[in-house]
């Protein structure tokens, strides 16, 4: 951080940093608005961006506007997608804003199941590089998961369990379960709970609840409020963005 900016401002500054590691799984899990995703990737030739224009984050330190939050979905081949994802930082008792969890994925689904139209569980890989932020962290990591769905006429689980070697240079141990209604309601409430342990720092629990409105196969909008417990304090997160698919082209 540049030497001109004020305690608060730094202080701020270094817990914001602590956050993106500890608090929100810095990987490609990507399905809004959750920390975790589903065992499924883009089609081929597809492109998904969600992306939030402007959410919240309070916490004891400080808040901040978190503007944009966005995750890129490219299926480039049968069964793999290529996912690029970052989150702006805006602190209130600031102007410098920082780009954070910056990181490019590949994705695979390695067992094909409810979310492939088939029988049984759907099961999904992903693993790559946590980059370098701009005015944030200057690290890199690492990040592997196994990722798994299932459900019925009721609605459907999605479990999420990772490794990471954060940009701070710790292991790391994360999990994710998600709930929602049947996908087929247009509107249908969801939810999760999640852990986070990172060697040196502790364990972090949160919980997310939230709405998903589906307005046509392309596009759909997010409501989630989510609490996390830190071991150091309590931090409160809205959300609200929109997730956009658009077929670029189509197997020859």
């Amino acid at each position: 951080m540049s030497q001109n900016h004020s305690p608060l401002f730094r202080n701020f500054s270094a817990r914001l940093a602590l956050l993106a590691v500890t608090l929100v799984p810095a990987s490609a899990w990507a399905y809004r608005p959750f920390d975790g995703t589903d065992a499924d990737v883009a089609k081929l030739g597809e492109f998904e961006l969600e992306f939030q224009p402007a959410g919240y984050l309070s916490a004891p330190s400080g808040s901040a506007v978190v503007a944009p939050d966005f995750v890129a979905n490219f299926g480039l081949l049968p069964r793999w997608e290529l996912v690029v994802e970052g989150r702006g930082i805006w602190p209130r008792s600031a102007a410098r804003a920082s780009l954070q969890e910056l990181g490019v994925f590949g994705k695979h689904v390695i067992v094909e199941g409810i979310l492939q139209d088939a029988p049984g569980m759907s099961v999904a890989t992903e693993v790559g590089p946590l980059l370098p932020g701009i005015h944030g962290d200057s690290g890199f990591g690492g990040h592997a998961a196994v990722l798994v769905s299932r459900g019925g006429a009721a609605g459907i689980l999605h479990g999420n369990g990772a490794f990471q070697w954060t940009r701070q240079g710790h292991p790391a141990a994360l999990a994710s379960i998600i709930a929602e209604a049947n996908q087929a309601l247009p509107l249908r409430p969801v939810a999760e709970v999640g852990a986070m342990a990172v060697k040196g720092t502790g364990l972090s629990y949160s919980g997310l609840f939230g709405a998903i409105l589906t307005a046509n196969p392309e596009l759909a909008f997010d409501l989630a409020i989510k609490g996390t417990i830190a071991p150091s304090e309590r931090i409160w997160e809205l959300r609200l963005g929109v997730t956009w698919t658009r077929r670029m082209w189509t197997r020859g």
